[in-house]
């Protein structure tokens, strides 16, 4: 079974590769305001595909974080305080284990929702390029 330090590790490594999409975003969105449309689109394509391939890979975590959510509710603190006093650790170790698996479904689904932010934001700089060049033609027609 995992220690502590283990799951600590895990989910700081998590929030670093997660901190390092943000920043990569954040560049992104700096350099789209003077891309040209054709730029933007191949790389909101991109942004869909990579969407696509993380909700694929997202179904299991949450499905996870569902059934943990219920097990969860169906548990009682009195059970728990059971377990402590008859000293049941393999059960303590068990729950211990499946909040740990909830809370990497959790960051799965953290990272998912910002691929999708990171798409969204893409597709509002296109449309808004977009409709100024249109207005611009416009305005010169």
């Amino acid at each position: 079974m995992p220690d502590t330090h283990e799951f600590f590790t895990r989910q700081h490594e998590r929030l670093n590769r997660l901190e390092t999409s943000v920043v990569k975003t954040q560049t992104e969105l700096e350099a789209a305001r003077t891309e040209a449309t054709d730029s933007l689109k191949a790389k909101r394509g991109q942004a869909a595909a990579s969407r696509e391939a993380f909700q694929q890979k997202i179904s299991e975590p949450v499905n996870k974080m569902k059934a943990s959510v219920e097990a969860r509710r169906a548990e009682t603190d009195a059970t728990i305080e059971e377990w402590k006093r008859k000293r049941e650790i393999n059960k303590l170790e068990r729950r211990a284990q499946d909040l740990e698996d909830y809370a990497d479904a959790a960051m799965a689904v953290l990272d998912i929702a910002q691929e999708e932010a990171r798409q969204a934001c893409l597709e509002a700089i296109e449309a808004r390029l977009v409709a100024e060049e249109t207005k611009a033609a416009g305005a010169t027609a």
